[in-house]
């Protein structure tokens, strides 16, 4: 008797996400992310422009115009406090829509000042601490006289020297990189004789390296400017002669923020995906890892940090990018006009990733459930036909909080009517908790945004049944969607890095096999023929640029600031290498950048398909474990869908015409015809001939 043989144990369901890189790499999903990308970005930066170009920036507060007409405390107190209000909805609207190619604006007294006040004091200090380490520049030096250049268009001031010694310093101070602060002032009052009487004759100069120097017109501006200079120590030392409790916050306060004043967070949803910050080149982390045998490899902060910081955001970047407007829609600092930017920027990321994020969807749920493929046309006309029901889910819920609000607001209203509000509030503020419980619960819901979108992809079904099914399966199988998506996001950054050190390695190496040409890396800048010029315009996202360029002599660190404000060193090219770029150096850079951003955001474009491959797969496991439905059940479109971008089939063969019904309480029993005679057969006669 043979031996029976135990079937092999099942694989855990959860093992079905392992299939995601598989599904995720295939050609139509990459450009229909890499699409989705760039459209997004081109919406989100033109919404971006328009909102910020339409705000004005109010530099200072300017509480009192007319010294001759003093304002009442009161009404002083209210510009500020409307003053405080405009700058924070500035900051707000800057920090996400801020043009990174204007200059970069750091933050000043108006920022961190809490009452008119103490902004007084931070704002003076800040002026003659930045005052005080402006350059001044000696030019047009002869042998006795020379002309001192003030900043920011300031006065010229001739000088000349007084003694040997300071005829002997003039020459150099062309080059000695002076400051305000280097420059003192002082006045000498002589007698001279006139005649025979004496009159009283003031010397005026300046004073560099204990130095003197007269000068001869222009002292009067010179001396506004230097006395308005301050280092620390003067503006120690004025705290304290302010007010001590005032002096103190003000004195503590500059220390922190307008000592070494740090850069405005400014246009995070304007930021470009070629120069979005995504952490280090993967190859030069290899590579370095190599080099020091696995010590540094990911920086300082080690693995998990860089897992947190820099792989996280790349792999759930979708959903960032749709949670980010909401999260500041709810920030205080934002005004009607911000609150409307976020509602345009939100239902344009909904738009393009309903639209492309479906195409995904939908081409992996049929690959899913019956592991077969089809073509981008059918996916697009899927998409296409759905798409207001893709549009439509997740905005239901936001437009439900939106009535909540509503609500609320009136009952600020009468909330705001003195003693009867009191009481109606202290009475029916439990109605107020109720409403905001209900907003909390949807808006976390909207966390199941991917799989409303898988929903409709899979079931073929509208925005309602999408919407019900990703509440109920966040809501009854929490801990199993966290699971889902925990493993999701720990293989995906292994996938995603793995893409990144691959994509990165192709294009390094091809770089360096045509720089390894002989005859090509020259010693000085002009004659440079080292093709890392063809990558001037290279992306700085994931560190390409910095790994292109690295082999060029011609390459100095700078430090870069991001959009969230944070600095990192960056790879440029010199000052000087720069100037000696002729116009065809530019034109075939151009060229190459070309290629490489489409390569780059198909790289990107990668994370966004796993994503939505990922979160489809999760809804084929989390309905599995809901509603006990198989995984290979998914919506088939009808054969004879009227669409151009559908496959024209024949039409289907009509059918017969059914046997007629028996009376009731009979048998139908079926009629079997008789096949026909054979053609030799002779007829048989009648039995009964009739009678002749």
């Amino acid at each position: 008797m043979a031996q029976e043989t135990s079937p092999a144990p099942a694989k855990p369901s959860w093992t079905k996400i392992f299939t995601a890189f598989k599904v995720a790499l295939e050609w139509k999903k990459l450009v229909l992310a890499a699409a989705g990308i760039f459209l997004a970005w081109v919406g989100w930066s033109a919404i971006g422009w328009t909102f910020y170009t339409m705000r004005t920036f109010e530099p200072v507060f300017v509480f009192d115009v007319n010294p001759e007409k003093k304002k009442e405390p009161a009404e002083v107190q209210a510009e500020w406090t409307r003053f405080k209000a405009r700058r924070a909805s500035w900051n707000l609207l800057h920090e996400l829509a801020g043009s990174l190619s204007d200059p970069r604006l750091v933050v000043d007294a108006g920022d961190v000042a809490t009452d008119v006040d103490e902004y007084i004091l931070l704002e003076r200090w800040a002026k003659g601490y930045q005052t005080h380490a402006e350059p001044v520049v000696v030019s047009g030096i002869k042998d006795d006289e020379a002309t001192l250049e003030l900043p920011k268009n300031g006065p010229k001031v001739k000088i000349t020297p007084v003694g040997n010694e300071a005829k002997a310093l003039l020459p150099s101070l062309g080059k000695a990189g002076l400051t305000i602060g280097a420059v003192t002032l002082w006045e000498q009052t002589v007698l001279k004789k006139v005649g025979e009487a004496d009159e009283k004759q003031v010397n005026r100069g300046i004073e560099i390296n204990n130095t003197r120097f007269n000068v001869e017109s222009g002292f009067k501006e010179l001396k506004e400017i230097r006395e308005g200079a301050m280092d620390l120590a003067d503006i120690v030392k004025a705290a304290a002669n302010a007010d001590s409790s005032l002096g103190k916050k003000a004195l503590q306060k500059f220390r922190e923020h307008l000592k070494n004043p740090k850069i405005k967070p400014a246009g995070k949803m304007r930021t470009s995906p070629w120069s979005e910050h995504r952490g280090d080149n993967p190859y030069l982390i290899v590579a370095k890892g190599v080099k020091t045998q696995g010590q540094s490899v990911v920086g300082e902060g080690g693995v998990l940090s860089w897992f947190v910081k820099d792989e996280v955001p790349v792999l759930l970047e979708p959903l960032y990018k749709f949670l980010t407007p909401i999260v500041y829609f709810f920030d205080p600092r934002a005004g009607a006009w911000d609150r409307l930017y976020m509602i345009f920027i939100t239902l344009w990321t909904l738009t393009i990733w309903g639209f492309f994020g479906g195409a995904i969807c939908r081409i992996a749920a049929v690959q899913i459930a019956r592991n077969e493929r089809i073509t981008l046309k059918e996916a697009l006309a899927f998409t296409r036909e759905r798409f207001v029901s893709y549009l439509a889910a997740p905005v239901f819920p936001m437009v439900l909080v939106s009535i909540f609000t509503l609500v609320l607001i009136v009952f600020g209203w009468v909330e705001w009517i003195p003693y009867l509000g009191d009481i109606f509030a202290g009475v029916f503020w439990p109605v107020v908790i109720l409403l905001g419980f209900i907003m909390a619960i949807v808006l976390l819901g909207l966390i199941g945004w991917p799989l409303m979108t898988a929903t409709i992809s899979t079931e073929g079904t509208d925005s309602f049944d999408a919407l019900s099914r990703s509440y109920s399966y966040v809501y009854q199988a929490p801990w199993q969607y966290l699971w889902y998506n925990f493993v999701a996001v720990l293989y995906g950054a292994v996938l995603v890095f793995f893409i990144g050190f691959m994509a990165s390695a192709m294009v390094f190496l091809g770089k360096w096999g045509v720089s390894s040409a002989p005859g090509l890396a020259k010693a000085n800048e002009a004659s440079d023929r080292e093709p890392s010029y063809l990558f001037y315009y290279a992306p700085t996202s994931f560190g390409w640029r910095d790994l292109l360029i690295s082999s060029s002599p011609f390459v100095e660190i700078r430090k870069e600031t991001l959009p969230d404000g944070r600095t990192i060193d960056r790879r440029e090219f010199t000052k000087k290498y720069e100037e000696h770029m002729s116009g065809a150096n530019h034109i075939g850079a151009r060229l190459v950048q070309v290629w490489t951003y489409v390569l780059f955001l198909l790289v990107v474009g990668f994370g966004y398909s796993y994503f939505w491959s990922s979160s489809t797969i999760i809804y084929f496991l989390i309905r599995q474990h809901v509603d006990d439905t198989p995984m290979d059940e998914v919506h088939q479109e009808d054969e004879d869908l009227d669409d151009p971008f559908l496959k024209p089939v024949a039409a289907p063969p009509a059918a017969t015409a059914p046997p007629p019904q028996g009376k009731p309480g009979t048998l139908s029993l079926n009629v079997v015809e008789a096949p026909p005679a054979a053609a030799s057969a002779a007829p048989e006669p009648p039995e009964n001939p009739p009678a002749g």
